[in-house]
């Protein structure tokens, strides 16, 4: 990276190795996923493969549900993908400064559940997404995005927080003064990035998370959440998930398309049928209702995207879901 604001060239390397696999025991309809991260090749072993073919055996015997309000727990990869899709979104400052996010004059103010944590850290040494300097030669580290419910920081590259920092309007849209929003909008997460896979010289600086770390104020087991749950649904793997009404109203879709169960009382007695349930609801309100995070994450992968969300599983109270392609039984 040459620029004559710099004092001299910066220049950065990084590793970073993924893979995703879903099998399936096509006689039975039945389908599971296994993914992992790393940064080295002793990192790559058999895990997803392995995951992929214990899922998709679980799946096997799997039951419809019906629609209705359900306490659920989000697995790894529905936790990433609504953050992926829906919440880091909503949190970098070109959202902010073109009132497209729900969680507009919030900064400083409650978004989400006191039990919710998430912060971006691109200079976590061994983590995928880890990188040295940004694509406009500073420094990555840590971002809070949300403490304790609380809405603190957003990702942002120089540019964005700029424009922001000068609009006239930034106390509407942020909702707090130049000095005390200059602390929330620190450019950490500048990248020149492509559809995954690494960076890119030919295109300027977006805005891409790196590092997403979730945590919960009270972990627990997933066991001990299931018993708390205790009557419910896991969803393990969702599908084409996108705001519907516009990412500023909330609303969103997905459908549940794998490694799924039912909860009654306190156990997974049974797989959900892949593709026959999908989630229409409000991603602010999910996170209002957050009730339960467990303690053990693992580095979660989304399609064609350079960061990494190191996700736990998240149990939501009043979750709306929808039995779709019931058509389907009169076909077999």
């Amino acid at each position: 990276l040459v620029s004559s604001h710099m004092p001299e060239v910066q220049s950065d390397a990084s590793t970073l190795i993924m893979s995703f696999l879903t099998a399936m025991v096509e006689a039975r309809d039945a389908k599971g996923s296994g993914w992992s991260t790393g940064t080295r090749l002793d990192h790559f072993t058999d895990e997803a493969g392995v995951d992929a073919a214990a899922n998709a055996i679980q799946a096997v015997g799997g039951e419809r549900v019906r629609s209705g309000d359900y306490t659920v727990i989000l697995g790894r990869q529905p936790v990433t993908d609504i953050l992926n899709n829906l919440v880091l979104p909503s949190c970098t400052a070109s959202s902010f400064y073109s009132s497209s996010t729900p969680f507009l004059g919030k900064l400083g103010k409650p978004v989400a559940s006191p039990l919710l944590t998430i912060y971006d850290h691109g200079a976590m040494p061994g983590f995928m997404g880890s990188k040295g300097i940004t694509c406009e030669g500073l420094s990555t580290g840590r971002t809070d995005l949300v403490k304790n419910g609380v809405l603190v920081g957003c990702l942002t590259n120089w540019y964005e927080a700029q424009r922001l920092l000068r609009d006239p309007k930034l106390n509407e849209k942020l909702g707090a003064e130049p000095d005390a929003a200059r602390g929330a909008l620190v450019p950490r997460n500048g990248f020149r990035f492509g559809t995954g896979g690494g960076r890119l010289f030919d295109s300027q600086p977006g805005v891409a998370a790196s590092n997403v770390i979730v945590e919960g104020a009270e972990p627990v087991s997933l066991d001990e959440l299931v018993a708390r749950v205790r009557n419910g649904l896991y969803v393990g793997r969702i599908w084409y998930t996108y705001p519907i009404n516009g990412l500023r109203a909330g609303d969103f879709t997905c459908t549940v398309v794998g490694d799924s169960f039912i909860i009654r009382d306190g156990k997974l007695v049974a797989p959900i049928k892949a593709n026959t349930i999908r989630i229409n609801d409000n991603f602010t309100r999910v996170l209002a209702n957050i009730v339960g995070i467990t303690k053990d994450v693992k580095g979660t992968l989304v399609w064609a995207a350079d960061e990494v969300v190191y996700a736990p599983e998240v149990a939501v109270k009043g979750v709306h879901v929808d039995e779709i392609a019931g058509f389907m039984e009169d076909l077999t």
